[in-house]
């Protein structure tokens, strides 16, 4: 995973340098993944989403969890949503969301599950039952 993130630098700095010229590039720090604000991406991406806007509300969720179904929901998997904040205890915030909506331990696949809550347009309550 590394590799692919100094390779991924390396290409972006080259373009960086390209677009600059010949201009002293000694003051250009690299570009580093952890200097974008994901949580701030992700918090305005969640107060967008109808879904989860709900679930702000409702304070049954934790800041971490709601970015978690939001990452989950843009199409992230676990792991990216570790790799991009930083955050290494993916397998417990899904474990608490699936205990907070009352989903048995492994019983789905979690993205799947909240994109047919965030489908239904008659989702209302904090508590819904597990769509089929």
């Amino acid at each position: 995973m590394e590799e692919i993130v100094s390779h991924h630098r390396n290409i972006l700095q080259y373009y960086l340098n390209q677009d600059i010229g010949q201009t002293n590039t000694s003051n250009i720090t690299e570009f580093s993944i952890y200097d974008i604000p994901w949580g701030d991406i992700l918090d305005a991406i969640a107060s967008k989403n109808t879904f989860l806007s709900k679930q702000i509300h409702t304070h049954q969720f934790s800041t971490h969890e709601i970015r978690y179904m939001c990452a989950l929901l843009c199409g992230l998997s676990g792991k990216e949503y570790g790799l991009i904040t930083g955050f290494k205890s993916q397998y417990n915030l899904s474990w608490s969301i699936r205990n907070k909506f009352g989903m048995a331990p492994k019983s789905t696949n979690l993205r799947i599950f909240l994109q047919k809550l965030s489908d239904s347009p008659s989702y209302e309550s904090s508590s819904p039952s597990i769509p089929k």
